[in-house]
């Protein structure tokens, strides 16, 4: 997810690592992030949860295609890369 002025200056990542957010807010007074997630398709009815996360800061990591919920390690991609760092 990306922030940018109205004017399209001052570009910034302020949360990587997230797949298909349908719909963003940001708080009116402590200026975090809410967010949902849909998780990736075909691992089943329930698996990966769709989310509703909280970016407190900029620059945090959800985890996507590695990881998804709570650092759970995606069946295909999960052994590429460690949760270390992840939010």
């Amino acid at each position: 997810i990306m922030r940018a002025n109205l004017d399209g200056s001052q570009i910034e990542i302020y949360a990587k690592g997230v797949r298909n957010s349908l719909g963003f807010a940001w708080h009116p007074v402590t200026h975090a992030l809410w967010f949902t997630e849909n998780g990736r398709d075909w691992l089943g009815d329930d698996v990966p949860p769709d989310e509703l996360n909280l970016a407190s800061q900029p620059g945090l990591d959800f985890g996507f295609p590695y990881y998804f919920g709570n650092n759970i390690p995606d069946p295909q991609f999960g052994k590429l890369r460690s949760a270390k760092g992840l939010t």
